[in-house]
């Protein structure tokens, strides 16, 4: 087969509704793909990781996109773009990045468990009189909300916003299909930035016990800007409400669409970081990343011009046979490989700890404990973005023993 012969997008709805088949093809035959749409799509393990890796390939925003640096004070989502971390690149990157992950792993190590525990309680209590639920709204999205709501010490009045306005930013991290959609992407910003600039403001003149205050000592030891604090606070908070709701509602759907494996856990809840780790390989929320050559380079033997666009590809990655054995196979058991799910090198997500305790808190209790869960629909709609997998909606009835 050619690549003439074989054409792939990632916004077909083939591609969206089952990726895997397409993503065997692409590592066998070509593990860096040139598409028709003008991006490189890399497939294989090992060129996923060199690529998180490799610093010619970089995160700041194309020079042809709108959040590039020459737009930086005419739109709100330049300025905020070219102040995050995840598009920063070395040396700029570094010293900010320790800060703000210190930071986040010393509150979370001190503060979290019992927190998100309390967040699991009010979430489940909000649906105690119900047999039946969309696991996706009803629980995975409020449950994210409020665990990083209570972290940061928003008030209960923003919690509706929040998942609105983390959406405005995970759309900083892709193309825009309009001008439209990056302008109301501006506003939504606006908001969110608004809010987040008077929490921090009050965490400043009244420090409390919360993520916000943590935060904001980075200021007082002029180790960080105010404005680079808020920005990035911003970018927290999307990726804890994202990883959190997206990650566990796929999470569920393995285990009810795998019930032996998910009986193994239950018999030994022991098994539990093992079938996290597992559940984030096998069902990969965000699919891809995307970089810029930053010059003329080669990766996996393939040339690749300055500029181009590549879009490393984590889900096919986490399904490689090469390094993966029974790839398609659902399996808790499993040796311990390192998934790329959470990305690799300089730029890996800083919420992992908050992620995991989420998913441990969660699952110990829906899988381990004494709710039978099934699924009530297996056939399911993913949801239609390129880039994401996570269904729209997931029917579960619960049984309370």
């Amino acid at each position: 087969m050619s690549t003439s012969a074989f054409q792939f997008s990632v916004r077909s709805p083939e591609f969206i509704e089952e990726p895997y088949p397409i993503y065997g093809i692409l590592r066998e035959r070509y593990p860096l793909y040139f598409s028709q749409e003008g991006y490189w799509f890399v497939t294989s393990y090992d060129d996923v990781s060199a690529g998180l890796k490799d610093a010619r390939l970089k995160n700041s925003p194309s020079p042809f996109s709108l959040l590039n640096r020459k737009n930086v004070g005419r739109y709100l989502a330049a300025d905020v773009a070219n102040r995050l971390i995840a598009f920063l690149d070395a040396p700029d990157h570094n010293g900010p990045r320790r800060v703000i992950t210190s930071s986040f792993h010393e509150f979370m190590v001190a503060q979290s468990q019992q927190r998100i525990e309390e967040c699991y309680r009010v979430c489940m209590n909000a649906i105690a009189g119900k047999s039946e639920i969309d696991f996706v709204m009803e629980f995975a999205l409020p449950f994210s909300v409020r665990c990083i709501a209570e972290l940061f010490g928003f008030s209960n009045d923003v919690l509706q916003s929040l998942p609105y306005w983390a959406d405005m930013i995970f759309h900083l991290f892709h193309s825009f299909p309009s001008k439209e959609t990056f302008l109301n992407v501006n506003d939504g910003i606006r908001d969110f930035r608004l809010q987040m600039s008077d929490l921090l403001k009050d965490r400043a003149m009244s420090p409390r016990d919360d993520l916000a205050s943590t935060l904001m000592m980075a200021e007082k030891n002029h180790e960080l800007a105010f404005d680079f604090i808020v920005d990035n606070a911003m970018l927290i908070c999307a990726d804890a409400i994202g990883n959190v709701h997206t990650g566990l509602t796929n999470a569920v759907l393995t285990l009810l669409s795998h019930p032996q494996q998910a009986k193994l856990l239950s018999a030994d809840p022991g098994l539990l970081p093992r079938a996290i780790d597992e559940c984030l390989r096998y069902e990969t929320p965000a699919q891809y990343q995307g970089r810029i050559a930053g010059e003329d380079m080669e990766l996996g033997g393939t040339r690749i011009r300055k500029n181009s666009v590549v879009l490393l590809s984590l889900g096919a990655a986490n399904r490689d046979p090469k390094v993966y054995s029974r790839p398609d196979d659902f399996d808790i058991l499993r040796p311990k490989v390192t998934n790329l799910s959470f990305g690799i090198g300089p730029h890996r997500c800083i919420g992992i700890s908050l992620v995991r305790t989420a998913f441990q808190c969660a699952l110990s209790h829906l899988f381990c404990g004494d709710l039978e869960l099934h699924l009530m629909n297996p056939r399911i709609k993913w949801l239609s973005r390129a880039g994401h997998r996570w269904p729209e909606s997931l029917m579960i009835k619960i049984v309370r023993h």
